[in-house]
Order: structure tokens, then sequence, then C-alpha cells
């Protein structure tokens, strides 16, 4: 079964299992007017325990539209790569992913890309005949 493992949550409380990375909930770009803070921190809080739960497409939900107010936030572009990932939408989550190592200095949201690259085939590489 599919663990979250490489998922950095926002939400301390939500990572109690030890599978998971807590982080603060700080972000790289504040909330937008459109929507006051504490909404969006719902959200990012929602998407975890959804994550926890494996109900990825709700978690995604959440991030997607937390997205919308923190678009430069690498967390957040991580756990959206992770639930893409998770869902089998290995395009997206490349991207994501490659969004993330791009904005973020933390070793773990790097570790996260480059594990995937190891574990998927690149999108344009031609597939081996070798097991």
């Amino acid at each position: 079964m599919w663990t979250p493992r490489r998922i950095v949550l926002y939400a301390a409380r939500a990572a109690a299992g030890g599978l998971l990375l807590a982080a603060a909930a700080s972000s790289a770009d504040p909330p937008t007017a459109s929507r006051p803070n504490r909404l969006v921190e719902a959200d990012l809080q929602h998407g975890a325990e959804m994550a926890l739960r494996g109900l990825w497409r709700e978690a995604l939900f959440r991030w997607d539209r937390a997205l919308g107010d923190r678009p430069n936030d690498p967390r957040l572009l991580n756990n959206i790569a992770v639930a893409c990932e998770a869902l089998g939408q290995m395009d997206r989550a490349r991207e994501m992913y490659s969004r993330a190592a791009e904005l973020s200095g933390e070793r773990k949201i790097a570790a996260n890309y480059e594990l995937f690259q190891r574990r998927v085939r690149p999108a344009d590489a031609p597939e081996s005949d070798e097991p």
C-alpha cells in the first residue's frame, strides 16, 4: 500500500502518526484579499487530515483551492505533487515537484522530487524492453 511518507504537512497535530513530516504553517505568499488567512489555513489543515486518511481527491481539492492564494508556497506544491502521484496524475505531479524544488531551499522537498524522478519514467523517455 502506498503511504504518504513524503508529504510536508502544515499541521503538526496531523503528523502524530510519525509517517509524515511536520512543517510550520508559514508560507512564501501572504493570502490574497479574496480569501482570509483563516480560510486558507482551514483548507491546508483539512487537506492534511484527508491525506492521512488516504482521501487523496479531497486533499487535492483543498490544496488546489489554497494554491490560488499561495501559488509560490513550496510546501503546498510538494503536498499537491504527492496527492497527484497517489492519484496517478504523474505529469502534474512532476510539474508540482519541480516547482516546489525550484522554490524551496528545503532538502526534504528536493529529496521528494529526486525520489519521484527515480521511481517514475520521464514522460519523454523511451520505454525499455528490460524488466
